[in-house]
């Protein structure tokens, strides 16, 4: 059976660096790169970057299975890119961001999703920005706005009793990356 891993967490809660022990522990593993639009933020290889008018035309061709906006910025999940890790007899490893854009991957056919929340304090995500974004306090400032609002919401939906639909949650506040990662590989043998 296919098999994807999603990790969703607050901005800075470590989704890249667990991604990139997960991927040296074992090859199967492959980050899936987001279609991104917009200017500012990561700007690495793991998004495929694309004008806002391609990103548009995606959504209405329906070629993503989830999309959203944040920052300013689009990310989207190609149907397409999905398909060439499926291909190659990988498992792809998703990052999903906020818990709602759980949902489409929850209802794919004959899948396995494997879904997991990595939580990280304030003061944490704090730190972990201030070294990421060395001279951007504007980017710095949207993110911890995007922690404050998340928290909230995941807080408001607790409280109300109703299913955050993760799998599993992990505090990464003093945890090794690695270790992490070696957990979520034992997760996803299971």
């Amino acid at each position: 059976m296919k098999k994807i891993i999603l990790l969703s967490g607050t901005p800075a809660s470590g989704k890249d660096t667990i991604s990139q022990h997960l991927t040296r522990i074992d090859d199967k593993f492959v980050l899936l790169k987001k279609h991104k639009t917009g200017t500012g933020g990561k700007l690495d290889n793991s998004y495929i970057l694309i004008e806002h008018s391609k990103f548009e035309s995606m959504i209405e061709k329906s070629e993503f299975i989830q999309y959203h906006y944040r920052y300013n910025r689009g990310y989207g999940v190609s149907i397409k890119e999905l398909n060439k890790i499926f291909d190659s007899c990988k498992v792809p490893i998703i990052h999903v961001g906020k818990y709602e854009n759980l949902k489409p991957f929850k209802e794919l056919e004959g899948v396995e999703v494997v879904s997991i929340l990595l939580v990280v304090s304030k003061n944490e995500t704090i730190k972990r920005l201030n070294a990421r974004h060395l001279d951007d306090a504007e980017e710095i400032e949207s993110r911890v706005n995007a922690y404050i609002e998340e928290r909230a919401e995941i807080a408001s939906l607790i409280s109300s009793c109703n299913s955050l639909n993760f799998d599993f949650m992990i505090n990464n506040d003093n945890k090794s990356a690695s270790d992490i990662a070696r957990k979520i590989h034992k997760i996803s043998e299971e």
